[in-house]
């Protein structure tokens, strides 16, 4: 390996993995609003996983994934009720049990996926951050902890925003991050360890699931059924999310049938399970999971036909095709209930083609979701709206376009990505889906592996097509999944694989990444601080945006509004007239002794820069240009509290007033300030 890309490559697993250890802190942190003991058990789990990896890497990591699916259970039996945050206990375990492994700073991809994969990993270690700062608006923790400010135009402060994005962020880094510590393993895990330390722990977590989402669907759809899923008939199962449990059941009802070729136990255990997972889907009233649990049925049908030598090739296709269209015959044509009737609920009435073109354009739409996010990907082509941020932009985009939409995913897994995190920031992504749905196509196992091959590749090209009109990999259980899939099919069908040197990236490819992804932190910190601020979105998208500058009560002259300033404070306000009277004024009673350092601007440039040090107003004209918002933002090295204010009031740093209106007030220096994004 060339020295400078052996230096590298521990340098960037080192960025991704600290990456992803400062979003669980941070997220856990935040998250202590909700439940103040959060920071300190996921503290405690990452320390367990940490020194498990270190002493017992195979035996910690069953202990993790047996609660894979099962966590939402605990916390609910435990406290009461559940949280999505919660989950970052999980989480912390598993990221502890990364850090702990001895050869965590190695890069272990297949050289054909090396360079998709860092480079999507690195993507988001650097792009959460950058995303989290520009939503608390580079300010201090204070616009955390005391403000409630809507970032989008339908809400969502900036601790609601700022730990959904680092939720997304953690799904991406600790499934690629735990993908490459089973790649790193491949070798000390053989085909025995593998399914004794990884496969069953995990699988047996899924029975456990499907069998809470049988007794909710046949017994008691109130018991242990969090939610809206019982008022909808529908099993939420051990992850309370139907869809996310009904993915779960069709992706282990293929996955379980890996596990024929073991023991008569283990094959009499996993054709139970497979079966107990379809029930638990049923029970789910899942449409996705359904149809993506009839792949891997098809695909085992005809790897089992092909292996037994029973018909030739194009009989085995033939035969592939017959099953296929007798399971949707069979499903089309069931009983009412479950997920067949909402599947036939969502087909068109008839097969003309003005109705299949009406269906297939709603597909691609999902009740404006699509829509919503083909709009933000045309305004944000290159860097995305940023991590997390789809769900309430796309629902705060104009009327015309998402009609009162409530938040939610863009029902489409790479256009979803796509919008967040532009066509840039996920390069690594697309590049490797293609390459990982090339490798599917081309590869099958040999032996006693082609069924397992064929159920588990079945499984993930059933996930892949219902992540075309919808996002269940948007649970972290479910992601999860779809990685120990994907490497368990890579090793049943290169079973002789193992991590080379000759893998590592050369220069070149160094090279290139760096300086894409370098160009994308820049250019993403540039917008941060310009068109995407926060501010700036609020102006453009009118809606109220005001944080460390306060109405202080006190009788203003009419038309003009008064307002005192904390340290640092920002204001988006109605811009009613081009021209803006503005007058800053500091009242500290020991201004000749101590002056003060004031900034002010208006809509991004600056208005007062000095050094104040007498307790009179400076006033300016400001040509605000035909903007409806204009955002004024102050700055002041030190506060002091008046006499007589309330406790709960913060001190004041400058007393701010203006007013707007049509003709230039004269005699009074001039600034051109228009609103351009």
């Amino acid at each position: 390996m060339i020295p400078g890309a052996k230096l590298l490559e521990p340098a960037t697993k080192a960025v991704a993995l600290v990456s992803l250890l400062l979003a669980v802190v941070y997220e856990s942190w935040l998250g202590r609003a909700g439940w103040g003991n959060l920071p300190v058990l996921t503290a405690s789990a990452a320390a367990a996983g940490l020194i498990g990896g270190r002493l017992a890497p195979l035996r910690t990591s069953a202990v993790i994934l047996f609660f894979t699916y099962l966590s939402p259970i605990v916390f609910q039996l435990w406290l009461g009720r559940f949280s999505v945050e919660h989950l970052l206990v999980w989480s912390g375990a598993l990221t502890g049990l990364l850090l702990g492994d001895r050869d965590r700073l190695i890069w272990a991809y297949p050289a054909r996926w090396r360079f998709p994969l860092i480079f999507w990993a690195l993507a988001i270690a650097i792009v959460w951050p950058i995303t989290a700062l520009r939503e608390m608006d580079f300010a201090s923790l204070a616009l955390l902890e005391r403000y409630n400010i809507p970032n989008t135009g339908i809400g969502g402060s900036p601790r609601m925003v700022i730990m959904w994005g680092m939720d997304t962020a953690i799904i991406h880094l600790l499934g690629l991050l735990w993908f490459n510590w089973l790649l790193q393993h491949a070798t000390e895990l053989s085909d025995v360890a593998f399914q004794k330390w990884i496969a069953w722990p995990i699988a047996v977590s899924a029975i456990v699931g499907v069998v809470l989402a049988l007794y909710q669907g046949l017994f008691d759809l109130g018991f242990l059924n969090i939610g809206q899923w019982a008022s909808r008939h529908r099993a939420g199962g051990s992850l309370f999310d139907a869809n996310a449990s009904g993915a779960v059941a069709a992706m282990w009802s293929a996955g379980l049938l890996a596990f024929i070729p073991g023991s008569r136990i283990e094959r009499a255990a996993a054709l139970a399970g497979a079966v107990a997972c379809w029930g638990g889907l049923w029970m789910s009233g899942s449409r996705t999971a359904l149809v993506s649990a009839c792949l891997p049925l098809v695909a085992v049908s005809v790897s089992a036909a092909n292996r037994m030598g029973l018909v030739r090739r194009r009989r085995v296709q033939a035969i592939g095709v017959v099953t296929a269209l007798l399971v949707a015959v069979l499903l089309l044509s069931g009983t009412a209930g479950g997920p067949v009737q909402r599947l036939k609920d969502t087909l068109p009435s008839e097969f003309t083609r003005e109705a299949l073109g009406s269906f297939a354009r709603e597909m691609w739409n999902r009740n404006g979701y699509g829509a919503a996010a083909t709009t933000l990907i045309e305004r944000h082509p290159a860097m995305g709206v940023g991590i997390g941020l789809f769900n309430l932009s796309g629902a705060a985009l104009p009327t015309s376009i998402a009609v009162g939409l409530p938040a939610d995913n863009a029902q489409n897994w790479w256009r979803h990505h796509v919008a967040e995190l532009g066509f840039v920031g996920a390069a690594g992504l697309l590049i490797w889906t293609v390459v990982f749905g090339v490798f599917l196509i081309r590869t099958s196992a040999d032996g006693e592996r082609r069924i397992p091959a064929a159920a588990l590749k079945g499984s993930l090209v059933g996930l892949g097509l219902i992540s075309l009109v919808g996002m269940p990999t948007q649970s972290l259980p479910v992601t999860m999944t779809f990685w120990m899939f994907a490497f368990w099919y890579w090793r049943l069908v290169q079973p002789s694989w193992q991590a080379s040197t000759t893998d590592a990236l050369g220069i070149a490819s160094w090279s290139l990444l760096i300086g894409v992804l370098g160009t994308y932190a820049v250019t993403m910190l540039v917008l941060a601080r310009g068109e995407q601020r926060p501010a700036m979105r609020a102006a453009m998208g009118e809606w109220r945006y005001t944080y460390g500058i306060y109405d202080p009560k006190i009788p203003a002259p009419e038309g003009l509004i008064q307002r005192w300033t904390e340290r640092h404070g920002v204001a988006v306000v109605p811009n009613d007239a081009p021209w803006m009277t503005l007058a800053v004024r500091a009242q500290h009673p020991d201004l000749q002794k101590q002056p003060v350092k004031v900034r002010v601007l208006v809509n991004g440039r600056t208005v007062v820069n000095r050094t104040l040090n007498v307790d009179m107003p400076i006033t300016y004209a400001i040509d605000t240009g035909t903007a409806k918002r204009a955002i004024i933002e102050t700055h002041i090295d030190r506060t002091w509290r008046p006499p007589g204010i309330p406790a709960r009031h913060p001190d004041v740093g400058l007393s701010v007033s203006w007013r707007f209106g049509s003709e230039q007030p004269p005699g009074l220096p001039v600034v051109t300030a228009p609103l351009n994004r």
